[in-house]
């Protein structure tokens, strides 16, 4: 999750506004039809930014690809979506997934926006959080994201279009995409993006290997048995699924893939898994059973102190190489093979109850 680098960005802007003096340029803010314009006046080069005012009660907002101010036209080559007023701590990176998103933090905009245009030319940047009767997001030219397509709890929102230029991803990378509770959302991809592809409305890499974003509202959700990557983020903020079944082609899953889901309870992992990253299910708090199965050589950790309510670890490897257990609760009982495998979790610093159970 990628919100850190919209408040560098947004620090960077105002920064920049703030030492312009320095530069011999000139700023201004107009605000127009519920759109500001941030305008920067070089001694070079004019150009503008875009982002919702939040005081607007419009429906409809159209973002402007140019803007006339004081007889000077200023080129707008960008909006940001105000993810920013969602942050729980301004100084967080949003790395742990959308349980630090503040929901309650709403404006005006938030209630009103029905439908969002962009000119030919802009770029979007940000995610656009909590807009409560959000349809429609429409490009009049080449649909265009800077690193990220994401929208979140936008339950009204009804189609995204997942661009032909939208850059190549590892499992997710800097170019995410993350579309989480908008549950009359349809994901389309371009059939020329050589990267996506959109399969029962969840995206997955072109050769269907990576699964990167879960949309799915069902109660129970398989895994496709030709995935073999689960992608950061996959699954994070799904409040829908309550359990999840894991085929063995699954090889590796990425950092807070099931975390932040709210009914999740049950999950089978892949017998194929030697590796779980960091805050894979923080946040799932009604996840209380588990069992690693025996390829399991390394976990991470992060299980969040009180963020985890863990009664039982079922661990069947008989050797854990590095590990992270400090913060599993201290009621969560864990079962393990052999001695060694006891002796591993004192060391990786977990102090609940261990219980040696070796296989029949």
């Amino acid at each position: 999750m990628k919100l850190l680098q919209g408040v560098i960005l947004g620090g960077c802007l105002f920064l920049g506004l703030f030492f312009l003096h320095s530069f011999d340029a000139k700023a201004a803010s107009v605000t127009m039809d519920g759109v500001r314009y941030w305008l920067i006046d070089w001694d070079s080069e004019a150009k503008g930014h875009a982002e919702l005012d939040p005081d607007s009660d419009l429906s409809e907002v159209y973002i402007r690809n140019e803007v006339e101010f004081l007889g000077k036209s200023y080129p707008v080559g960008s909006f940001w979506w105000d993810e920013d007023d969602f942050m729980v701590d301004s100084d967080d990176s949003f790395g742990e997934g959308w349980g630090q998103a503040d929901l309650k933090e709403t404006n005006t905009a938030h209630e009103s926006l029905r439908k969002i245009t962009f000119a030919p030319g802009i770029t979007v940047q940000g995610r656009a959080i909590s807009f409560k009767k959000l349809e429609e997001v429409v490009f009049e030219g080449e649909v265009s994201y800077m690193d990220e397509v994401s929208y979140f709890n936008c339950p009204k929102l009804k189609t995204i279009v997942l661009p032909s230029s939208y850059g190549e991803p590892v499992y997710r990378s800097e170019f995410g995409i993350d579309i989480k509770r908008c549950p009359s959302v349809q994901i389309v991809a371009d059939e020329s993006n050589p990267h996506f592809q959109v399969i029962d409305n969840d995206v997955y890499s072109k050769d269907g290997t990576i699964l990167y974003n879960v949309t799915s509202s069902a109660k129970t959700y398989k895994v496709k048995d030709f995935v073999r990557h689960i992608g950061e983020y996959a699954f994070n903020g799904n409040n829908t699924i309550r359990s999840v079944t894991m085929p063995n082609s699954v090889q590796t899953v990425g950092r807070y893939a099931f975390g932040e889901m709210k009914k999740l309870s049950s999950i089978r992992l892949s017998k194929s898994l030697q590796k779980l990253e960091e805050g894979v299910f923080l946040g799932s708090k009604k996840l209380k059973k588990l069992t690693l199965p025996k390829n399991i050589k390394r976990f991470d950790g992060n299980f969040g102190w009180k963020e985890n309510k863990f009664e039982k670890l079922v661990i069947r490897t008989k050797n854990i190489k590095k590990g992270s257990f400090y913060d599993l609760s201290k009621k969560c009982t864990v079962y393990v093979r052999n001695k060694k495998v006891k002796r591993q979790l004192r060391k990786f610093d977990f102090d609940g109850k261990i219980v040696v159970k070796k296989k029949k």
